[in-house]
Parts: C-alpha cells; sequence; structure tokens
C-alpha cells in the first residue's frame, strides 16, 4: 500500500505489467518440469524415429504431424499441418537427448513469452493498466492453459499464439511508422510461423481488423488496412491449398455430420461447457463430462445446452449493446466470439468430442480483453484500494495451484489416466490406454479386465471416445498372451479370429477363449481398424500357430507351422513393428523349423531396438536355434524314445510346451518307467498347465510330486507362470483340426 490509501495495482506501469504477467504464467506452470511423457507424447516423440534425428526436418514441411510409422492407414485421422510443432520436437530431442525435462521448459517458456506479449495486447486493447493485468493474469494462470503447458502435445496453441500475438505486435509497430518495411516483414513471418504451428493461427486478419477500428490514426489505419487485405489474400489461398491438398477432415468422418436440429444443440452443449470451465474450471480432466449414445440417440446435457443458449444470447447482446456504446468494445467481443466458433464445434476440429481445455488457449485472452475494458472503469476504481492486491494475489495463486495439482497427473500415463477414471469410471479411452500399459509391464490380467471394460456397454456408450473394432482387435493380442499352451481349444478359437483378420478374410464364428467370449463388433471403422492393426494380427497369430501343431512334423510337413511361415511373410517390411515384436516372430519361426527367416527376424529386432539388452536376447535367441537344429537333426536319424526326447527338448527350449509334450506322450505311453522320457514329459506338461496329467506322471516319479511340480512352475516366465490353463476334460493330445 502507498500513501494516500493507493494501491500498488492502480499505479503500475505498461512494463510492469508485461513482466508479471510473465512471472506469473512462468511460476504456474514450474512444477510441470518433473513430469514426463504422457498420452500422445509416446507416438509422436519417443517411438517417431522422425522426431529424433535432425535429417528429418525437411519431412515435416512435406508431410502432416501424425503422419509417424504407427499410422499406416494416412486417411484415418485428421490431418494436421504443423511443421514447426514437428520441428520443435526434433530440434528438442537432440538438444536433451530425449529428456522430458527440455521439452517441458520449452513449452513453460514458450508460455511465459505468450503471457508477456498477451499483457501488451490488453494493455493497447484495454487502454487502461489496471484492467490489462486482470485479463493478462487470466490468460496466464486460469487452468485451462494446464493441457497447454504440461502436456509436451499440447504446445501447439503455445506456439501458435506466441507467434500470433508476436505478429499482430509488428504489425502494429510497422504501422505507425512510415516504411517500416522490415517490421512487416517480420510480422508476416511470425504470422507464418503461428499458421504452421496450428492451423487458427490464420486469424490474423481478424486481429489486424480489431486494430484498425482501435487506431485513430489515419495513416495508421491506412496502413493496417492495407496489410490487412494482404493477409485475408494469404488466408484465402492457404485454405483453399490446405482443402485441397490436405484437407483436415477424413473421409470417415464426412458420414458422421449432424442432423439441423442435434448440431445446433451439440454447439450449444459445447458453449454450455466451456462457460463452465471458464467459471469451474474442476475437475481437470481431458474429456469433460462425453455424451453417451444410448439406443442411437446421443443425450446431452440439458442444464449444460440451456446455459449454452443462455451465453448464446448474451454474447449477442453484449456485442450490440457494446457496439452502440464503444465501436471498438463491439469490435473486441465480436472477435472473441468469432474465435470461439471452431471451438464448439460448429466445424469439424479434429476432436472427437465436445470440449477440450487447451482450444481455449487464445479464445480465453480476447474474452478476458473484452470482460476488462467493459469494466474498466470499475476495475480500475477497485483496483486503487488498498485490499486489491491482496484479492488479487490470492485468486492468482489460487488458479495457479489448480495447474500445480494438475501437474501431478502428468507425471505419467498411469497417473494422467487413473485420474480420467476418477471422474468418470467408464471412459473407454483412458481404460484402453491402461490396458496398452498394463500389457506393456505384462499384467495381461489387467490388461485383460481393463479392455474387457472398453468393451463393455457401460463404456460404449461414449461414442466419440470408443473405437470397439480396435478395443477387440487388442483383446484378441492381449489374450494370446494370457492363454496357456495347453488351452488348446481356446487357442484354436482364438487363432481363427486373428488369422483371418489379418489376412483379410472373415473371421471365424465367435466362440470362447478361455475366460473371454470372442465376438467381432459390427460398429465402428472396421476395415480401417483391422488395417491399422494387421501387422500384429498377425504376430499374435503366427504365435499362437507356433504354439499349435504336432511334435513330430516342422516346417513344410506340418499346416500349423505353414500358417506361421505365411503369416510372417504377410507382414509389410516398413511395419511398424518394434524390436520385441521381431523377438517374438523370430521366436515363432523358429519353432516351425525357418531357422533362415528366424535369423532374418533377429536382425531386424536388434535394428529397430539396437540396445544392450535386446543384444543379449537376440544373441541367447541364437544359441538356441543352432541347438536345435542339431537337435531336429539328431531325431531324425535316432532311434525312439531318443528321437522323441530330442524332438522334445528343441520344443522345449523355445517355450512350445504344448508341441514337447506331444512328441513324448507315445513314449511315455509305451515306456512310463524311461526316467529321462518322464522327467521331460513332466516338464512339457507342467509347463502347459496340463495339470491333471502332469499331477499323475509326478505321482510315479520319485520324490515329492507337489515339489517336483512347484520347481517346474517357478523356472517359468512369468507370463507362463500365470497363464490360464485348460478345463479338466481338454483333450490335448488330439489330432488338430486344418488351421483356419
Amino acid at each position: 500500500m502507498t500513501g494516500g490509501g493507493t494501491s500498488r495495482l492502480a499505479r503500475l506501469t505498461p512494463r510492469q505489467v508485461v513482466w508479471i504477467a510473465a512471472l506469473a504464467g512462468l511460476l504456474a506452470f514450474l512444477p510441470s518440469l518433473a513430469d514426463g511423457y504422457v498420452f500422445d507424447d509416446g507416438q509422436l516423440i519417443v517411438s517417431n524415429p522422425y522426431a529424433h534425428d535432425l535429417r528429418h526436418l525437411g519431412r515435416c514441411f512435406t508431410t502432416d504431424l501424425w503422419d509417424t510409422p504407427f499410422r499406416p492407414d494416412g486417411d484415418a485421422s485428421a490431418r494436421f499441418y504443423r511443421p514447426l510443432v514437428c520441428a520443435s520436437y526434433i530440434v528438442d530431442w537432440k538438444l536433451s537427448g530425449g529428456s522430458p525435462f527440455w521439452f517441458h521448459l520449452v513449452n513453460v517458456l514458450a508460455h511465459a513469452a505468450a503471457c508477456a506479449l498477451a499483457a501488451r495486447f490488453a494493455l493497447r486493447w484495454t487502454k487502461t493498466p489496471a484492467a490489462a493485468l486482470l485479463a493478462a493474469l487470466l490468460f496466464a494462470v486460469h487452468p485451462s492453459r494446464s493441457e497447454n503447458v504440461i502436456w509436451i502435445s499440447g504446445r501447439t496453441d503455445v506456439l501458435m499464439g506466441a507467434f500470433l500475438l508476436a505478429a499482430n505486435e509488428l504489425a502494429v509497430s510497422a504501422a505507425a511508422r512510415s516504411r517500416a518495411w522490415a517490421r512487416w516483414g517480420l510480422s508476416f513471418i511470425a504470422w507464418g510461423a503461428a499458421v504452421l504451428s496450428k492451423e487458427p493461427g490464420v486469424c490474423l486478419p481478424l486481429l489486424f481488423g480489431v486494430e484498425w477500428v482501435l487506431d485513430r490514426d489515419d495513416a495508421h489505419r491506412r496502413r493496417l488496412a492495407a496489410a490487412g487485405g494482404v493477409a485475408v489474400v494469404i488466408a484465402a489461398v492457404y485454405l483453399a491449398v490446405r482443402a485441397k491438398v490436405m484437407p483436415i477432415l477424413p473421409q470417415e468422418v464426412e458420414a458422421m455430420a449432424l442432423p439441423g436440429a442435434l448440431r445446433v444443440a451439440y454447439v450449444l452443449l459445447s458453449l454450455g461447457y466451456y462457460v463452465e470451465r471458464i467459471v469451474f474450471p474442476w475437475p481437470q480432466v481431458m474429456h469433460f463430462r462425453p455424451v453417451p449414445v444410448i439406443d442411437g440417440v446421443p443425450h446431452l446435457f440439458a442444464p449444460s445446452v440451456v446455459l449454452g443458449a443462455v451465453a448464446m444470447l448474451l454474447i449477442g447482446v453484449w456485442v450490440v449493446r457494446a457496439w452502440a456504446r464503444d465501436r471498438a468494445l463491439g469490435a473486441i467481443v465480436a472477435a472473441s466470439f468469432v474465435l470461439l466458433l471452431p471451438v464448439i464445434n460448429i466445424t469439424y476440429t479434429g476432436f472427437l468430442g465436445t470440449t477440450a481445455d487447451r482450444f481455449l488457449y487464445l479464445p480465453l485472452l480476447l474474452v478476458g480483453v473484452s470482460a476488462a475494458r467493459t469494466f474498466a472503469p470499475g476495475i480500475e476504481a477497485w483496483m486503487s484500494r488498498s485490499i486489491a492486491p491482496l484479492v488479487v494475489a490470492s485468486l492468482s495463486l489460487l488458479l495457479a495451484s489448480v495447474s500445480w495439482v494438475r501437474s501431478l497427473d502428468y507425471v505419467s500415463n498411469d497417473a494422467l489416466f487413473r485420474r480420467e477414471l476418477d471422474v468418470n469410471p467408464d471412459n473407454p479411452q483412458a481404460l484402453a490406454i491402461l490396458s496398452a500399459d498394463a500389457a506393456g509391464q505384462g499384467d495381461y490380467d489387467a490388461a485383460s479386465a481393463l479392455i474387457r471394460h472398453a468393451l463393455s456397454p457401460s463404456a460404449l456408450q461414449y461414442r466419440l471416445l470408443a473405437r470397439p473394432v480396435a478395443f477387440y482387435l487388442a483383446l484378441l493380442e492381449i489374450q494370446s498372451l494370457r492363454l496357456a499352451d495347453g488351452n488348446v481349444r481356446a487357442l484354436r478359437t482364438l487363432l481363427g479370429q486373428l488369422a483371418p483378420l489379418a489376412e483379410g478374410r472373415a473371421p471365424e464364428p465367435p466362440g470362447r477363449a478361455g475366460d473371454v467370449f470372442l465376438s467381432m463388433p459390427t460398429d465402428g471403422w472396421i476395415q480401417v481398424e483391422v488395417n491399422n492393426a494387421a501387422p500384429h494380427l498377425a504376430l499374435a497369430g503366427a504365435i499362437v500357430a507356433s504354439r499349435l501343431g504336432d511334435g513330430v512334423n516342422i516346417g513344410s510337413k506340418a499346416p500349423y507351422d505353414a500358417l506361421v511361415r505365411r503369416l510372417a511373410r504377410s507382414i509389410d517390411p516398413d511395419a511398424p513393428l518394434d524390436g520385441p515384436a521381431h523377438f517374438n516372430l523370430a521366436l515363432a519361426l523358429a519353432r516351425g523349423g525357418d531357422y533362415a527367416l528366424a535369423r532374418q527376424e533377429l536382425e531386424r529386432a536388434f535394428a529397430a531396438s539396437p540396445t544392450d539388452q535386446m543384444r543379449a536376447a537376440t544373441g541367447r535367441l541364437l544359441g538356441t536355434i543352432e541347438s536345435v537344429e542339431k537337435l531336429r537333426s539328431e531325431a531324425e536319424h535316432a532311434p525312439e524314445p531318443a528321437a522323441a526326447l530330442a524332438r522334445a527338448k528343441a520344443f522345449l527350449d523355445l517355450g512350445a510346451y504344448l508341441r514337447a509334450a506331444r512328441a513324448l506322450r507315445p513314449a511315455y505311453l509305451v515306456n512310463p518307467g524311461d526316467a529321462a522320457v518322464s522327467a521331460a514329459y513332466l516338464e512339457a506338461l507342467t509347463s502347459a498347465h496340463l495339470d491333471s496329467d502332469a499331477s499323475a506322471v509326478a505321482a510315479h516319479l520319485p520324490g515329492n510330486p507337489a515339489t517336483r511340480l512347484q520347481e517346474i512352475r517357478e523356472a517359468l516366465s512369468p507370463r507362463s507362470r500365470t497363464a490360464l490353463g485348460p478345463p479338466a476334460d481338454e483333450q490335448w493330445w488330439a489330432t488338430d483340426p486344418p488351421p483356419p
């Protein structure tokens, strides 16, 4: 407080307003420096080889943001042309060595720069430092910025906003000078950077129009008008070229147009949601109150639709009254409404949802400036009161604390999407992502439970977030990892889905595979999803097929081994498979006797994942393959039961436990007293989870049967140890029917 009872806020200089806004934006998001990579960061940055090397910088300008190796069908999703964002990932990766800290630091610093520019923008448009400070602080610390700043992939709006505001500042400065060609050039370069960061950056002519209304100098207005005309032409050409060369709207979405009345209600719902998010931004989630679709009818939240309608009416009244009172204010309010139009789903944004806080990044600045200018006299009077600094600081701290809390969710994918489930336990997107993470960590039971929940009616009602076909295909892959080798009928049923889908054929009729009933969904983008998943379906099918078949014939003599080879060859060499995937395919080929192809896949495994761990794993498997070749050569010339033992040992070394048991069963039935045969047979049965047969064999061997079985189980991998065994009546020794 200063003398005379006037607060410091009432006497702030424009430079101080700018510094306060920048520091507020910086402090509000500093905790995010401890966060990691989450959600789209994995596909766009961490696992994307195009984001790791400077030689791919040029590629950023010739394709769309999502054209990564993990999107084989480019027409299946929105095509966002954002080369500067893509380039920023490459530069950040090279500078940081892949550390997320640097990425987060760039986001925070870019936001702080945008806050400084937003403060200058607000100072000019509100005409009073006190009102400008409130508008700038709202822009800097409002929790709707969380997705933009805390989430690495959310930087698109931050970069676009910073470059767009810089372009506007440079243009205003240039308009105030005669022949300021360098400034005009820098302004249009900054504008280009904004457009190349995110498509809404094309709106610079709108800002020029408001600046033209605000400026009272005729010479300045003429220059702004000329620049605005040029900008309109450039914007029109850009939009026309984009619509022709790289349209945002994918063909699959064109058929999803809503009927007129429903579209109006959907727009009002979106506006109502955004009003709620601005006034009370809690809970902090990526998908706020998604729309359920029940019996084919979207159920819109009526109170929010009404709120949206009231907001639309009030905005209209605000524009009219503002224009009548102050044309500059009317222009500002109208511009803020125009910027809101795309985010309230009047046009397609590429976002399959009603609202996203990150879309408010730039519109909230204009809304805040509009409100600040409307109530500027009252704000200026109130800000002179001694209590004003405490109130402003407290409210800013409260809003910033929401972002501090939110930053805890961005530590990991698990934390982020567990938070989504805390708010909506039936969020299908969160369930599917957590399922994939659980599978990646080897917890296949948890992965199965989560993806089955995503496929439940309570989750699938959120149609905009659900991808039933993709979820089902993920379930097939997960189930292939959960079933024990001895669960023959379940494996056959599973293979009847995997193999045909991988080869572009209709799957076999629905059936039960262990604890899951498999039935292909009939809605969703079936062909697109199947095409995208085909390499992984072929891989899973090859692994399952290699676990089936008899214990004598391998390679060309065995139908299931032939299927393994066929599925392996159906995988495009350029398919986005990682090192472990190639390693598992090599294992499947080795089981079927295709040793040369198996060695080729091991080379690809190390090329895809050149780590010490992968080098060691491929080396071990190469040694095993060499040993298996010798064992199978010996089996061709050895008498029984030595031949059966050699074949079984080869299958056991490669983890094909059912085939090892089938190789030994005839020898065991002929001579159950052979210790070597019995011991190997017991190992195969136990590993395949054929527990009743294993117990019967163990009972005839020396020592404690339970101890023997436990020792074998403990030697298995965690996946094999917890695999789902077959029902008691499983006739695992029976001849397999022809493969699908």
